[in-house]
């Protein structure tokens, strides 16, 4: 305390900082361990426990000290006038009073201050220096984002790092920087990633090592930035790698970001020879794993699911594994990816691995029953009963529990999307031959929430109810037989109220074949023209060309409002054009008969004026 401020004073607080936050970390984390053992050893006799409840008392009295000590350095530090610390002081302050939990709203806008005024100073910062100062803004905790996102420290940073001298930057460098910028979700910066990758670019491939293409590949797919040349550029580097010790860390981050890269819209890149690499490297060296391996494994099973690279022998290795996984160690989540993984490998054409992984989903099974309700969303169960539905596994008892679920589950927490999911999930276990799985109190748990959910807002749009979503809760209903009027009306209610422009045609084939299906059933009260008027206008209103690349939906619509008697000449009219445009190779014979079927019963009606030659004879 009685030394005079100045840089030496600073860089020895900021030394003490980061000493006594080591300290304090570590105390903490003796301290939660030894909390445990005490509190799991019922069998510790008054005797023994004595000398450890001492033992941890005295502990706990260093880390207040500890603590205190850390207070007085922060308040030390906002008592300093300004330009008192360096680049290299500030991050250290930064890294040891936010894992000491003391950086609060003050102290995070005195040492951005600090930052601000580093560019005045030559050579004060230095690009590396300034990737330093990244990293430590990066450990900030998340409830300071705000304060973070109206300061100038990040774009200041930003701009040192990008007048470093082209090749100055080594790959450590540039992999420690997106890491750092990639955690922070609200700072979107299009320069910055653009120099990096000008600089990946301009390294040799032999520059990067396979940690450092894992961060990096992985921060362009975070933050959406698919610069392909960066993407070509590292998948060369990696396969020339010799990857003796690769860790399934690393390899699910490279996987998951090529594969992102390859299966999104308008993409160029396919880079199954990657996907090999990294299989042959997993298989034949070992697979090595720190910690709970079964995040890893699920993003490397989904990684090439997606990218429909099929590995027999990589997926059979890695169903070993699941198998093999701690069930309390496993979150929901992971469960749900490797059995969507292995569901979508089941089914695939070619599989030969069925058999394999019908021990792997009745592991994944017992791993489920043994978590408690808490343990699962929406979406995790939409996720687990679809893949077990879809690969022909059912387990009456696990779709029970999990039926259970999600009827205690509020409707804040069940959105349509999943509810539609998990629907269609239990009508197909419902419907299989010998099926004894009751789904009659499911569906009026989904109805109620789900009208609650339609019915809150008095309009509706695309961001908080998909067209896809209303659809597919419709055809689970219809599916499964159960025929909810008034879940309909306010389905009704919903799609009518979204713009046009948000519903495609399928949703529209759908939407208007589970209504015409619930109309015409025996005893239906629905009457619904409002629905089909609407649905009508929407299709009219597109373009033929649009229309004529969607044969099946123009069948579905035809038949459906056929079906319904709902005779819109003009509508059918135009999906005879749409029709004839079509491409015949993307017609099927059923929808050659479904469409000659409904255009008969349409020009054949009483009254009709619909003559349609010309369709006839180009279906013929």
């Amino acid at each position: 305390g009685g030394v005079a401020p100045g840089r030496e004073a600073a860089r020895a607080l900021a030394s003490l900082a980061n000493v006594l936050a080591n300290e304090v970390a570590q105390l903490r984390k003796w301290d939660a361990e030894e909390e445990m053992q005490m509190s799991g050893s019922l069998s510790l006799s008054s005797l023994s426990r004595a000398p450890r409840v001492d033992a941890l008392g005295s502990e706990r009295l260093v880390l207040r000290k500890m603590l205190s000590a850390l207070s007085l350095v922060r308040a030390h530090t906002l008592s300093a006038p300004a330009g008192t610390f360096d680049a290299s002081s500030t991050s250290r302050l930064l890294r040891a009073l936010s894992a000491a939990h003391l950086l609060g709203t003050p102290l995070l806008q005195r040492l951005s201050t600090e930052v601000g005024l580093l560019p005045a100073v030559p050579g004060a910062l230095s690009p590396r220096r300034a990737i330093d100062l990244f990293a430590a803004l990066a450990r900030v905790p998340n409830k300071l984002d705000r304060v973070m996102a109206k300061g100038q420290a990040l774009p200041l940073l930003s701009r040192s790092v990008r007048a470093s001298p082209p090749g100055h930057l080594r790959p450590r460098d540039l992999a420690r920087l997106l890491g750092a910028v990639t955690r922070r979700r609200y700072f979107s910066d299009g320069a910055l990633f653009r120099f990096v990758s000008g600089e990946v670019t301009r390294l040799p491939v032999s520059a990067f090592s396979v940690r450092e293409i894992a961060v990096i590949v992985d921060s362009f797919a975070k933050a959406g930035v698919w610069d392909e040349k960066v993407f070509r550029h590292l998948s060369v580097s990696a396969r020339q790698l010799r990857w003796e010790n690769l860790e399934l860390r690393d390899a699910a981050q490279i996987c998951g970001a090529f594969s992102c890269a390859e299966t999104r819209k308008g993409s160029n890149l396919r880079d199954g020879a990657l996907f090999r690499h990294v299989s042959v490297s997993l298989t034949s060296k070992g697979l090595h794993c720190t910690g709970c391996c079964s995040r890893p494994i699920a993003e490397i099973l989904n990684a090439f699911a997606r990218s429909s690279v099929w590995d027999d022998r990589l997926f059979s290795r890695l169903s070993q594994m699941a198998e093999e996984l701690d069930p309390s160690e496993v979150p929901a989540t992971d469960i749900a990816a490797i059995v969507n993984a292995f569901s979508q490998a089941t089914t695939r054409e070619g599989s030969q691995e069925g058999s394999h992984n019908e021990a792997l989903f009745l592991a994944m099974s017992r791993m489920v029953k043994q978590k408690p309700r808490e343990a699962f969303d929406a979406r995790s169960i939409a996720a687990i009963v679809n893949a077990l539905a879809r690969a022909g596994v059912f387990d009456e008892e696990l779709f029970r529990i999990l039926a259970g679920h999600v009827r205690a589950m509020p409707a804040a927490a069940l959105p349509i999307r999943d509810s539609a999911r998990i629907l269609c999930a239990f009508s197909l276990a419902r419907n299989r031959a010998g099926s004894r799985i009751t789904i009659g109190p499911l569906f009026r748990h989904v109805s109620i929430v789900s009208i609650l959910a339609m019915e809150a807002l008095p309009t509706l749009d695309s961001s908080q109810h998909r067209a896809s979503d209303l659809s597919a809760l419709a055809r689970s209903y219809v599916q499964a037989g159960i025929w909810d009027e008034k879940l309909f009306r306010s389905l009704s209610g919903a799609v009518r109220q979204l713009p046009g422009e948000a519903i495609n045609f399928k949703d529209i084939a759908e939407l208007v074949n589970a209504f015409h299906k619930i109309q015409t059933r025996s005893g239906s009260r629905l009457r619904d023209g409002a629905l089909f008027m609407r649905m009508s206008a929407i299709v009219k209103s597109r373009e033929l060309s649009a229309l004529a690349a969607e044969p099946r939906a123009v069948a579905n619509i035809v038949n459906a409002y056929a079906k319904a008697q709902i005779w819109d000449e003009q509508l059918f009219r135009r999906l005879s054009r749409a029709a004839r445009m079509a491409d015949p190779k993307r017609l099927s014979d059923s929808d050659i008969a479904v469409i000659v079927a409904s255009f008969a019963k349409a020009q054949s009606r009483h009254g009709a004026r619909l003559r349609d030659g010309a369709l006839f004879r180009r279906m013929s």
